[in-house]
């Protein structure tokens, strides 16, 4: 695990800073990967995210059922959107 200390200056303004860690030379270079951030002006709700869903699907024709919405930042109002 990695910890960055960030500064209230790094916070000081909404928007999404994309996070990638870097290892020095020999070798080393930028993750294979990176990572949003987001930082939400104030008052506003943060974006939500949905991560996976259980069941991740069903047979056509199947009666209804309950499905469970996993992931993060979901507030109080939240809602789902089925097919748009």
């Amino acid at each position: 695990m990695l910890e960055v200390e960030l500064a209230a200056t790094d916070l000081s303004a909404p928007g999404t800073p994309i996070i990638e860690v870097v290892n020095p030379a020999p070798g080393g270079g930028p993750s294979v990967n990176s990572l949003s951030f987001t930082v939400s002006g104030s008052g506003q709700n943060p974006i939500p995210s949905v991560d996976w869903l259980l069941p991740a699907g069903v047979d056509a024709g199947d009666p209804g059922l309950s499905l469970a919405i996993h992931g993060a930042n979901f507030v109080n109002g939240a809602t789902l959107q089925w097919k748009g």
